[in-house]
Parts: structure tokens; sequence; C-alpha cells
């Protein structure tokens, strides 16, 4: 059993996901812990709202029927180079066929396997805000 992570660094973060009930509940999550939190149903909306919104921290489903994680990573990167991004899928097997694409596009090494244990998001989002919060020192 996870235990739960708390952070002292706050940021805004964008979940996307083609599922509106995984997207709800990332969200819901996340706004739960004290984040800004904003979600996109698809890479064109995740970008849209990349343009507006400074973010800190991406998560992002693999699998996406327009635009496929890596690929919204490596737009994300062109908007944001100093925002992390983090692949999220349900499917182990294309986790690793991807994997080296979706870090060459800038990824971190933190995927996170669907389903998500509890507490799983938000220790990863605190631990990649930590680190930001860190460096920036």
């Amino acid at each position: 059993m996870s235990e739960e992570y708390v952070s002292l660094e706050r940021g805004k973060i964008l979940i996307v996901d083609d599922s509106r009930l995984a997207l709800r509940g990332f969200v819901r999550e996340l706004q739960e812990a004290g984040y800004d939190v904003y979600g996109a149903a698809t890479g064109q909306e995740a970008i849209s709202i990349a343009k507006t919104v400074n973010l800190d921290l991406v998560f992002t489903d693999l699998m996406m029927p327009e635009m496929s994680g890596t690929e919204l990573c490596k737009e994300m990167k062109q908007i944001s180079p100093n925002t992390e991004v983090v692949l999220v899928s349900g499917y182990p097997d294309q986790i690793e066929k991807f994997k080296t694409d979706f870090l060459e596009a800038g990824g971190k090494i933190e995927i996170l396997r669907k389903p998500l244990g509890p507490f799983e998001l938000k220790n990863t989002a605190a631990k990649i805000l930590k680190d930001r919060a860190e460096k920036k020192k």
C-alpha cells in the first residue's frame, strides 16, 4: 500500500486523457491535493491550454485517437521547454514500444501505468514539482 507524499510545492498541472471518466478522476484527485489543474480530452485541446497557461507539469495518456502522448510531448516541449511531461498508459506493451521516442521527445522517465495506485498521481506530481523547485534554487 502506498503512502501519500505531501508536497509543499504547488504548480499548474495539465491532465490529457481521451477517457473522460479517467480525466475527471485525475483532475479531481490533483485539485483535492491543492494543485491548479487543467483537463484536456485531446492533444489539440492540450496544446491550446499550453499556449495560454504557464504549465509546470503535464500528465498525458499514450494512446489517443488524434495525437499520441509522444507527439503531444514534442509539441509541449516546443511551446514550453521547461514543462515536465509524464506518460500515463494502460497498455504496458505500448509503453515499452514508445518509451525511447517519448524520452527523446523530452518526456520524464517517470511513466505511470494505469490503473494507478492510491496516491500515485499525487506522489508523482509532488516529487517532480519538488525536484523542479530545488533545481531553481
